[in-house]
């Protein structure tokens, strides 16, 4: 768990998690984590697939219960779960690599298969206003979501240098 920061080196920890601890069947994996209201078959194969992270630390706990974590390492988990989901103090905080992990997926969905699952729950993640590809296409999407997340970064970035300033003075 030590070196993991970033959305995607979470991800291959959980999934070689999974196969170090005996790579339980799905059904299994629910119930030992609670059952499906605590973790959905859906949500163990993508995150086994390395597409989306646990949702929040619910998710994250009843994920690494349903691996067969050792009550000894839970927290640890959790812990490097809490810093790559919130990988500054401030919330919702767009740090390059999680622009190029989001980018990275947008650009990997079907956005002409209406039935893509991934397509709302990024724009969700995103929390920005993204223009439907379908209308504007893929690039024009993307080079929206860039300006927006670019925007965004620079007021906070701003934000928090004030706030430091404020703090010094």
């Amino acid at each position: 768990m030590e070196g993991i920061s970033t959305p995607a080196a979470l991800l291959n920890g959980l999934a070689a998690l999974h196969v170090n601890l005996g790579a339980q069947p799905y059904a299994q994996m629910q119930n030992l984590a609670g059952g499906a209201h605590m973790l959905p078959l859906s949500s163990i194969s993508r995150i086994l697939n390395r597409e989306m992270l646990p949702v929040d630390e619910r998710q994250m706990a009843a994920f690494i219960q349903g691996c067969g974590v050792l009550n000894r390492d839970r927290e640890k988990w959790m812990e490097t779960w809490r810093r790559v989901k919130r990988p500054a103090s401030t919330t919702h905080f767009y740090t390059p690599s999680l622009i190029e992990d989001l980018v990275s997926q947008l650009r990997n969905i079907d956005f002409h298969r209406r039935s893509e699952p991934r397509q709302g729950a990024i724009r969700r993640r995103l929390g920005l206003h993204v223009p439907d590809p379908a209308v504007l296409g893929t690039e024009a999407m993307l080079q929206s979501a860039l300006d927006q997340l670019a925007q965004i970064s620079s007021e906070q970035l701003r934000a928090y240098a004030e706030a430091e300033l404020a703090k010094a003075a």
